[in-house]
This record gives structure tokens, C-alpha cells and sequence, in this order.
């Protein structure tokens, strides 16, 4: 099935810092410095890079780089507007890789040996280095039972003592909601305080740079991306519990009839969303052609189109013979005020995040189940005939 759902604002974080990074106008004067030695790495490169990333699409920047002597050492430096997310790159063939968070003003030296170049890269002269050593360590030595949880006290500890470390963008990324819903439930929701007191510091210390904006937005989608959660797990008690009313609507049918859920209380009704424009739209026809033969006059289907096109839809009836008691098109939903990102206002009240998408009401108007489909459509609505 494809989704439909609010497409976010995806200026990825990296992509607003390349953006401003790389502003030749304002970004002159070289005001970072990176030097030290990486032991066994004689004659490989090392660079300081900015990767930016837009939804699928990532392109690397180069910041500065330089050539590592016979005794390890190497020098550099180089110009960035701010505080933001960049890359440390040792080697070109099979490199290793390190996120990093210069400053203007640092002076950051390494003192590393390639074979544990990822684990202990030896960072000094930042206000941010410790406690990316502290990371890299962790992170490369952490153990698939215990360790994850050993890693989120250390980014709590870190966040809370110190607010406005500029290794905080890296941090942060452990702290997001996962997309899954199974995962969200043993997610900690405490996280998003965190990533709150980052955001705020960051405003306040650094005001509107592209680092800020990031961390805010990733705030702000954060919460909202939870607030989806509490909402789902809400709808799934109401549901289980008989307590979710259906949302009343009006809507007009293929004969030009008009149709109102409410002045059908008492009878079960089956609301079926569906639209040619999505895969699998019209995927449910047999079973609901199979359904309408044996439903008594308790039972009412309700097939909606959510197809922009109308005349598309009134030829997709005859083609596919898709049926239901009454046939209904949602196609101005998508247009009206109060749509969001072709969502009509209709599918936002039903929580419908993809097509199709089945709704079953009981006579008194509450829904007792969501999302079914083939064989677990039938099967519930035969026990609900029988």
C-alpha cells in the first residue's frame, strides 16, 4: 500500500548547513585548524567534509584536507561559518569515518593510531572533543545487551550537564522516536525533554544558525511524531473498548443522493476508502462484492473514492463492478479548506494513513475495528452477518 501522510518539512539538517557553510561571500578567513598525527597511516589523506542530505539525495563537501607525512603527521586548515555537523574522513579506499563539530576559533589536534582510528581518535583543543572520545569509545565497544542503555545514560548525563555542547548534534541523533509503532512503545518519551533543553540552549548561545534550526526542527517533528503515537494508542483503546464514535460526514453518492452517516445509527455500516490513484485501490472488490450477496439488511457497505478525478471514478465502478450499498466520492475533500497535503479533512478525522482502508461501526455509531483487509475483512464481517 502506499502512504499517504504529511510530508514534513525535509530540509535535512545538513542540508541547511551546506547552504550556509558554503556561502562564499561571508565564508573567507580560515578559522578553524586541525593537525597531530595518525601512527600507520603514512602517506594516506584526511579530510574535514560537510555531507549534505536531502530525503535520498546526499552530496560531500570538501572543508579541508591534507596529506599524512612518513611520521604520521599531518596539518590543515580551513574555513567554516559555524558550529554544525561535519565529517572526519581518513583514507579514501575503505575510509574511516567520524562525525565532528568544529567551531570557529578551534584548534583541534589528533593523536591517533589508524588500526583504532575509530575508537580513540585522540581529539583535543575543543570544547566538544572529550566528549566526543567518550562517544566514539562507547559506541565501538558497546555491548547488544546492556550497552544501549549504558549509551542513553551518557547522552542524558551530558545533555543535562552541559546544554550548549556543540557535540550535542551528534548526540541528539539518538534520541529521535523510531517510525515503527512497536518500537515507539518501549521508547523513552523523556528524550524528548532532552532534545527540548538542546534546542533552547542552542537558541539562546547561538542564536538562528543552521545548527539551531536543525535541532529545533528535529524538536519540533520529534514531538509531533510522539504526540501521532499517543493519539494511535488512544484511537486503538477507544476502539478495543467500544467507546470511538465514528465522525459524522455528508457526502454524495454515484446517483446523486445524498448520504449521512448519522441517519443510519442502528445498523452496522462498513465504510470502505479506496482510490485507483493508490496500489491496491480497488484490491478489496471480490471480498465486498462477496459480502453484499450475504449481508442482511442490518448491514450496509460504504465504498468512498478518494480519487481527485471524478469521471475516473464513475468509470472505474462499471469497469472493476465494485460495489456496496452506497457509493460515495470524497474527491473536493482533498481541495477544501482544511486538507493537508491532499489528506481531506474526512480521511484526517478516520486516521487514514493509507489506501485502502476499512472502517466498521457498530449501530451505535462506534467504530469496532480499523484496517482490515482480504481475508480478515471477510472473516469479521461474516461474524458480524451471521
Amino acid at each position: 500500500m502506499r502512504r499517504v501522510k504529511p510530508i514534513f518539512l525535509h530540509l535535512g539538517f545538513w542540508l541547511l548547513i551546506i547552504l550556509w557553510a558554503c556561502d562564499s561571500k561571508e565564508a573567507k578567513k580560515t578559522n578553524f585548524t586541525l593537525d597531530g598525527t595518525v601512527q600507520g597511516a603514512a602517506g594516506d589523506s584526511i579530510f574535514v567534509e560537510i555531507v549534505a542530505a536531502y530525503q535520498s539525495l546526499t552530496d560531500t563537501f570538501l572543508i579541508a584536507s591534507a596529506r599524512i607525512d612518513e611520521n604520521g603527521y599531518f596539518s590543515m586548515k580551513g574555513t567554516i561559518r559555524g558550529l554544525g555537523r561535519y565529517q572526519l574522513r581518513l583514507g579514501t579506499k575503505n575510509p574511516q569515518i567520524l562525525p565532528i563539530t568544529p567551531v570557529p576559533g578551534d584548534k583541534i589536534k589528533i593523536m591517533a593510531y589508524k588500526e583504532s582510528f575509530l575508537k580513540n581518535p585522540g581529539l583535543q583543543g575543543a570544547a566538544w572533543a572529550k566528549t566526543a572520545n567518550q562517544y566514539f569509545r562507547m559506541i565501538t565497544e558497546l555491548d547488544p545487551q546492556k550497552g544501549q542503555e549504558s549509551l542513553m545514560a551518557f547522552i542524558a548525563n551530558e545533555i543535562r550537564t552541559n546544554p550548549t555542547n556543540p557535540f550535542h548534534i551528534v548526540l541528539t541523533e539518538h534520541l529521535t522516536p523510531p517510525s515503527e509503532m512497536d518500537k515507539l512503545s518501549t521508547w523513552d518519551s523523556q528524550n524528548l525533554n532532552l532534545l527540548a533543553l538542546v534546542a533552547g540552549s542552542y537558541k539562546t548561545t547561538y542564536g538562528s544558525t543552521p545548527a539551531t534550526k536543525g535541532l529545533v526542527y528535529k524538536d519540533s517533528l520529534s514531538q509531533q511524531i510522539y504526540k501521532g503515537f499517543q493519539q494511535k494508542v488512544a484511537r486503538n483503546e477507544g476502539i478495543e473498548n467500544g467507546t470511538l464514535s465514528a465522525p459524522d460526514f455528508i457526502l454524495m453518492s454515484i446517483t446523486g443522493e445524498k448520504f449521512r452517516l448519522s441517519e443510519h445509527r442502528g445498523k452496522t455500516i462498513l465504510l470502505y476508502f479506496w482510490g485507483l490513484e493508490f496500489p491496491n485501490g480497488a484490491s478489496d472488490n471480490q471480498t465486498l462484492s462477496e459480502l453484499q450477496k450475504k449481508q442482511n439488511n442490518q448491514v450496509e457497505i460504504v465504498t468512498i473514492s478518494c480519487d481527485k478525478n471524478v469521471s475516473e471514478w464513475k468509470k472505474a465502478l462499471v469497469d472493476y463492478s465494485f460495489t456496496g450499498n452506497w457509493q460515495l466520492s470524497d474527491a473536493n475533500g482533498s481541495t477544501n479548506p482544511g486538507a493537508v497535503n491532499g489528506r481531506s479533512m474526512l480521511m484526517q478525522q478516520y486516521a487514514i494513513g493509507s489506501l485502502p482502508h476499512s472502517v466498521l461501526i457498530n449501530a451505535n455509531g462506534k467504530i469496532i475495528a480499523e484496517g482490515l483487509s482480504g481475508e480478515a475483512l471477510k472473516n469479521r464481517m461474516l461474524s458480524v452477518i451471521n
